[in-house]
C-alpha cells in the first residue's frame, strides 16, 4: 500500500499544508483586527482539510483542494491587506470576515465521510467475495 499516493499528490498535499499554515496566521490577524480577540481553537479548522487530503491520497482530489486552498489564502490576504491599510471593510450582520472557512471545512468533512463509506463498502465486498470462495 502506498502511504503517500503518487509524487504529485504528495507535493500537492505538502503545498496545501504550507498554505494552511499561512491561512492560520492570516486568520489570526483578521479575527484579531476585526473583533479585537483571537481564538486559538480556530487553527484546527484550517488544518482539517489538509488532513483529509493526506487521508484520501487521490491526485484529482488533492489538486482540487489545493486550488481551493490557494483561492482562500488569496481572499484572506486581500482581507488582511484591507484591514492593515485601513481600506473599506464591508462586513455586517451575519457576514463575518472568514465567511468561506465553514463551507470549506464541511466540504472536506463530507468528502471524508464519502471516502470512508466507499472504503467500507469496498472492503466488505472483498471480504464477502473471499468468504464465498
Amino acid at each position: 500500500m502506498n502511504l503517500t499516493g503518487s509524487r504529485p499528490t504528495l507535493i500537492a498535499n505538502v503545498c496545501a499544508l504550507l498554505i494552511a499554515c499561512v491561512m492560520i496566521a492570516e486568520g489570526a490577524y483578521i479575527v484579531h483586527a476585526h473583533y479585537g480577540y483571537y481564538m486559538p481553537q480556530d487553527a484546527p479548522f484550517f488544518l482539517f482539510p489538509v488532513l483529509v487530503m493526506f487521508i484520501i491520497r487521490n491526485r484529482e482530489f488533492s489538486f482540487f483542494f489545493l486550488i481551493l486552498h490557494i483561492a482562500l489564502v488569496i481572499q484572506m490576504f486581500v482581507q488582511a491587506q484591507g484591514l492593515y491599510f485601513g481600506g473599506p471593510v464591508q462586513w455586517g450582520g451575519k457576514w463575518g470576515p472568514l465567511l468561506f472557512l465553514p463551507p470549506f471545512f464541511f466540504l472536506s468533512a463530507f468528502s471524508l465521510v464519502i471516502y470512508s463509506v466507499f472504503a467500507l463498502v469496498t472492503s466488505l465486498t472483498r471480504w464477502l467475495d473471499r468468504k464465498a470462495d
